[in-house]
């Protein structure tokens, strides 16, 4: 388990930078905040360091968003705060891209967390009241 504290932007995107250096050989980040709490941030900072294409957004209604990287191939970015059982997340193809070797970032994961392999990572953040985010990471299956 590592716990960092981020507390200001700039911050932020210097770890992420770290973040991904020291996990990426990960390809499953699952994200447990509160609303508001940085998660979509953090993966932008992420997503620029590896030179995404698109504008990296929270997919709250799409539920999963694509994007593209030269250095690293396909990212699916999803949001499951919205699905009601783990059937949808598999109807629309979730087990097949956690099966893809592509990175797969989600928000919500709670709700899936039956279909989550080992080795995902669980980033958990809180929000204290002067505003510092703690980011505390720690393999899923040991939460």
């Amino acid at each position: 388990m590592k716990s960092v504290a981020i507390k200001n932007l700039a911050d932020l995107e210097n770890w992420a930078i770290n973040f991904y250096q020291t996990f990426g050989k990960q390809r499953v980040w699952c994200f447990d905040a509160q609303m508001g709490a940085g998660k979509t941030t953090f993966l932008q900072a992420v997503a620029k360091h590896l030179q995404v294409k698109e504008t990296v957004q929270s997919p709250t209604f799409s539920i999963c968003n694509v994007y593209n990287s030269d250095s690293v191939g396909e990212i699916y970015h999803y949001d499951f705060y919205r699905i009601k059982n783990i059937h949808e997340a598999m109807d629309m193809g979730f087990l097949e891209q956690l099966d893809s070797g592509n990175y797969c970032w989600i928000e919500w994961a709670t709700a899936v967390e039956k279909l989550l392999p080992p080795d995902a990572l669980h980033i958990k953040i809180e929000v204290l009241e002067n505003g510092t985010r703690i980011f505390t990471i720690k393999n899923y299956t040991t939460t």
